[in-house]
């Protein structure tokens, strides 16, 4: 597709960020407007005589329409990373002012049965997917857990733990299975599956190459590392008793919650299979994503430097 004005919300998170810069590489005459709340936001440097910073909440339309819409014209192109709750007023807007082309980036979370707004998101999911013969053209991609660096909300801190704790608590049996998916994946997922016409109207499920139970990141994470902790099983209801009891001492506070506790003991392994069909979606291996993410985190400082046994860790896990 060719792109002349883009909108892009999340841009200054995780994944927003790298879907930005595949955007801009791949459109390079292209006009950005990116919305944030933060009002410190600059532009990426590289793209900043073409970016366009509208500072406004997204949960409120009139204020969005105001900052990003009213007083452009029509967007070629919105991608959407932000929030799915903030879907909604995007997609009211998108069609206001006739938006050629939608990416959503929505998330797996929404077939769980613990996560807190999970019905929330398939109400939202379900609205634009009931969609296909009037409104902006959409494309929805669900990526699972997503990591790969010091930004993402999960893997890092469990690398982080396995590398510093010599023991560390296994809620439940530790037989609960996970798909991660590497950040760079899902950048690439979003372009690809905007260059492909086959993916209008669709969505999309983004898991990495391997399912792994919890227990076995943990060793995985802990062969790259060179360190393999005591892991401690604690029977879920017990896991779920001092989870309660830490939310009520320390609201807001630094540790595990309720729901992380009841969704750790969930499945979260989804195919890609429509995604590798329809556009080619080809992730990385955990194994491979987790030795990329240790060695950023090393270079960073957040982690000591190698001994040298890590990496036949890592070979001996893609065999």
């Amino acid at each position: 597709m060719n792109a002349k004005r883009i909108l892009i919300t999340g841009w200054t998170g995780n994944t927003g960020s790298r879907i930005l810069e595949r955007a801009a590489r791949r459109w390079p005459s292209a006009d950005f407007v990116g919305v944030t709340r933060r009002e410190d936001a600059s532009p990426p440097a590289e793209i900043a005589g073409r970016f366009h910073v509208a500072v406004t909440p997204l949960e409120d339309e009139t204020a969005l329409e105001q900052a990003a819409f009213a007083d452009h014209s029509p967007f070629d192109l919105i991608l959407h990373v932000a929030h799915v709750h903030f879907t909604p007023p995007v997609m009211r807007l998108a069609e206001k002012w006739n938006a050629r082309r939608v990416l959503l980036v929505h998330t797996t979370g929404m077939y769980s049965r613990y996560q807190q707004y999970g019905a929330r998101y398939r109400d939202i999911d379900d609205t634009i997917t009931r969609r296909t013969e009037s409104g902006p053209c959409w494309t929805i991609l669900r990526p699972t857990m997503i990591y790969g660096n010091a930004r993402d909300h999960n893997l890092h801190k469990l690398i982080l733990a396995v590398a510093r704790a010599p023991v560390l608590p296994l809620p439940g049996d530790g037989s609960a299975v996970f798909q991660p998916v590497h950040v760079e994946d899902v950048a690439d997922a979003a372009l690809a599956a905007l260059e492909n016409p086959i993916c209008r109207f669709r969505a999309y499920d983004l898991s990495g190459a391997t399912v792994a139970t919890y227990r076995e990141m943990l060793t995985l994470i802990g062969g790259l590392l060179d360190r393999q902790p005591v892991l401690v099983p604690v029977p879920v209801p017990l896991a779920l008793l001092l989870a309660g009891a830490g939310e009520r001492l320390r609201p807001g506070g630094i540790g595990i919650r309720v729901e992380q506790v009841r969704r750790l003991a969930e499945n979260k392994a989804y195919s890609h299979a429509a995604a590798a069909a329809d556009f080619g979606f080809s992730p990385r291996t955990l194994s491979t994503g987790l030795a990329e993410e240790i060695a950023l985190l090393r270079a960073e400082g957040r982690l000591p430097a190698a001994t040298g046994r890590g990496a036949s860790s890592v070979a001996a896990a893609e065999q």
